[in-house]
């Protein structure tokens, strides 16, 4: 009987955790073009429709301080970033409808202009850094 099921095991386990985990970053990146969220109570952000990222992160997680240095270049090179803390932000997450962090969304024109997440935002930010 277990192996009957082994396969199925080896077929629906791995499938479950790579869904598990792009789902919520699909959910994220389909809101590019929607009207974006009142930015109200959050300090630094521009009254003109000049280009705005948000960095949604959470301090303790490892992949938020791995693309730290990415989201510090951008700011370097004179973009307007404003660092979101998950944890103390939770109701501008679910505004955004951010599920999952690091999450970087662009907001221009009262806009969601762009949202870079997932496996691949440290080489997203290099590019738009080196762009």
């Amino acid at each position: 009987m277990m192996l009957t099921l082994l396969p199925l095991l080896v077929i629906v386990v791995p499938a479950t955790l790579v869904l598990a985990y792009w789902i919520p970053v699909w959910q994220t990146r389909r809101r590019v073009g929607n009207p974006a969220p009142d930015l109200g109570g959050l300090s630094g952000v521009p009254a003109s429709g000049k280009r705005v990222w948000l960095f949604f992160h959470n301090p303790s997680c490892w992949r938020c301080r791995l693309v730290m240095p990415a989201v510090d270049a951008l700011a370097r090179r004179g973009a307007q970033v404003i660092p979101v803390d998950v944890r103390s932000r939770d109701e501008l997450r679910r505004r955004f409808g951010v599920r999952t962090t690091p999450a970087v969304v662009a907001v221009e024109h009262g806009q969601i202009a762009e949202v870079l997440v997932g496996p691949r935002l440290r080489e997203a930010l290099a590019r738009i850094v080196a762009g």
